[in-house]
């Protein structure tokens, strides 16, 4: 599902690249869990698979933090971004970057970078981010309610059938 956002968001908006980060246990990082779009396989994937990101820092990590859009038009402003090099060496000109919220809890993040001669970074596509954002974070906590019922009816499943085994065993002595 998420990346399914991702490829949603990077055609529709023009996105070269778009990663999601899930906020780890403890509420202090952010760990990488997918990316997609034209530029997703290669250095900066690499870098992103790799990367741990503090909350406050880099573009997800300020995201997640002030709990709204960031933007980036100069990446050589991201001094901290453990991707800085990758996107530089990929001719990434601009990036945003959005939590995702469930509940009212921040779970992630989702960050997009502009492709090499792609589209900049408009006050339309910037104004685009807050309403996927709205978009991704409900549909995320829909699927995560579903998870946890197919868990709880799995687990009740299982003790059922815990008790009709002991009820249909030969009674003994």
């Amino acid at each position: 599902a998420v990346r399914v956002g991702l490829e949603t968001i990077c055609a529709r908006l023009g996105w070269g690249y778009g990663s999601y980060f899930a906020l780890e246990p403890g509420g202090r990082t952010l760990a990488f869990r997918a990316d997609a779009g034209p530029l997703a396989g290669g250095e900066l994937s690499g870098r992103s698979r790799n990367a741990t990101i503090a909350v406050g820092a880099d573009l997800d990590g300020r995201a997640a933090a002030q709990r709204g859009v960031v933007t980036s038009g100069h990446l050589d402003e991201l001094v901290d971004s453990p991707r800085a090099q990758a996107e530089r060496a990929l001719g990434v000109t601009s990036a945003a970057a959005f939590p995702v919220v469930v509940g009212h809890a921040v779970v992630g993040t989702m960050s997009f970078f502009a492709a090499p001669g792609g589209p900049a970074l408009t006050p339309r596509r910037e104004t685009g981010l807050p309403a996927a954002g709205e978009v991704v974070s409900p549909a995320l906590a829909r699927i995560a309610d579903q998870l946890r019922e197919a868990a709880g009816e799995g687990a009740l499943r299982a003790e059922v059938g815990e008790v009709l085994a002991v009820g249909s065993a030969p009674a003994g002595g």
